[in-house]
């Protein structure tokens, strides 16, 4: 999504690792001297998966 009127946006996508992350924005905020700000989040089930994992291993 593009916001003109605050000079920014946002796009959600999916990625393996951090790396991959860059790898798409790194060129960007070179070329154009932008900021990018990431914020990591989890699906449903990867939460769901986590918190199971976590109870499981306090026991």
């Amino acid at each position: 999504m593009f916001f003109p009127q605050e000079g920014g946006g946002c796009q959600i996508v999916e990625a393996h690792s951090m790396w991959h992350v860059y790898q798409f924005t790194g060129p960007w905020t070179k070329a154009f001297g932008i900021t990018v700000e990431v914020i990591p989040a989890l699906c449903d089930e990867e939460f769901v998966s986590a918190e199971a994992k976590i109870a499981s291993a306090q026991g």
